[in-house]
């Protein structure tokens, strides 16, 4: 009797730990269950994501496309983009933000260009001032050694202008004497002539 007790004993705590090891099994179970739902929701946002991530990758393409063929057609852009779910992205912003980068681009690129033409303008006045101011300098210099011959033309001609000044003024004096000498000699002609008659 005492090892029938002892097996009925056993076999109530083989029965109860039987049922704890099933009871376990069953958590262990309904955790994995929970886990795989948990896993396989993650994969399913996992995938929704990278087909968002792919959209916006192809929404982001077709907007520098649209860009770089010069903004031809925003309808373009928006029936593209119609197809690709950009939901709970920030496409819009994204869009908004590069349409806006691109007008300043272009506007930059249009201030450069009027620039640049300025400059091969400014440069082409340059080069003709320098031109000029090149012709201006040969002709400044032409007329300095104008003007230096002239004022050493004008020396030469004040100093034969002086001597002729001396030789017209020794003459007159040559001159007053010859007419003092004839008039001192016709005088004493006159009186010898009268004395003689």
């Amino acid at each position: 009797r005492d090892e029938v007790d002892f097996l009925r004993t056993n076999l109530a705590e083989m029965k109860s730990i039987s049922t704890r090891w099933e009871t376990s099994a069953c958590e262990e179970a309904m955790r994995a269950d929970e886990t795989e739902r948990q896993r396989n929701a993650a994969i399913s946002e996992a995938k929704s994501w990278e087909g968002k991530f792919t959209d916006l990758n192809e929404a982001i393409r077709l907007l520098v496309k649209n860009n770089k063929q010069g903004g031809a057609s925003s309808d373009f852009l928006r029936e593209a983009v119609e197809g690709l779910n950009v939901n709970g992205t920030n496409f819009s912003d994204i869009s908004e933000a590069f349409q806006k980068i691109h007008g300043d681009y272009n506007l930059v690129s249009k201030r450069e260009e009027v620039a640049n033409e300025r400059i091969v303008e400014l440069e082409q006045r340059a080069k003709d001032a320098e031109s000029r101011a090149a012709k201006a300098e040969a002709e400044v210099s032409r007329v300095w050694d104008d003007n230096h011959f002239m004022q050493n033309e004008l020396k030469k001609t004040r100093r034969e202008k002086k001597i002729l000044v001396k030789e017209v003024r020794s003459l007159q004096e040559v001159r007053s004497l010859h007419e003092e000498n004839a008039s001192k000699q016709s005088a004493q002609y006159h009186c010898d002539a009268s004395e003689t008659h």
